[in-house]
């Protein structure tokens, strides 16, 4: 069978290789970095901004219809898209929703916006999955988070005009 382990005695595994140390991802393999540099790729930001915009009419109909689980959705839908493409300008790939909390609890140590509209981010999330708030709680986070929106938006207008003008 396979070689045994000098130390332990113990069968190594025959789907390791010995060039890894492990099954699982690490900070070494660079096809699991969580350090991923992304480029700004304008039509991609472009692709992303309109997709958030369609979005939007979404959530327009589905707020309307009083479907908080669906609005829930596609306001997360909205950010997740924006904190990607602004996130792409400060070389981050944002791609879960680990990581665009991170960035947007950034954004709020830099003054751009507040730690009540990160949690509201949190708050919409949540809701997206498990449909957990009552309206009137949702009538404010859903505030908050259009004010992110707005922010991020005005935020990646003002990246894309500077990278249009270099």
């Amino acid at each position: 069978m396979g070689d045994n382990d000098e130390i332990t005695g113990k069968e190594e595994n025959p789907f390791r290789t010995k060039s890894s140390k492990s099954f699982f991802p690490s900070e070494k393999n660079p096809f699991f970095s969580d350090e991923t540099k992304a480029e700004v790729s304008v039509d991609e930001v472009v692709r992303k901004k309109r997709n958030a915009d369609y979005y939007y009419e979404n959530f327009r109909r589905a707020y309307r219809n009083k479907d908080l689980k669906k609005s829930s959705e596609y306001l997360w839908d909205i950010i997740r898209d924006l904190s990607y493409c602004v996130g792409l300008f400060r070389n981050k790939k944002l791609d879960n929703f680990a990581k665009i909390i991170e960035f947007l609890g950034e954004l709020s140590k830099e003054g751009e916006i507040t730690k009540e509209q990160v949690g509201a981010v949190q708050a919409i999330h949540t809701n997206a999955l498990r449909n957990v708030l009552d309206e009137p709680m949702f009538e404010i986070y859903r505030e908050r988070a259009e004010r992110t929106i707005r922010k991020l938006k005005d935020i990646l207008r003002d990246k894309l005009v500077s990278r249009i003008s270099e």
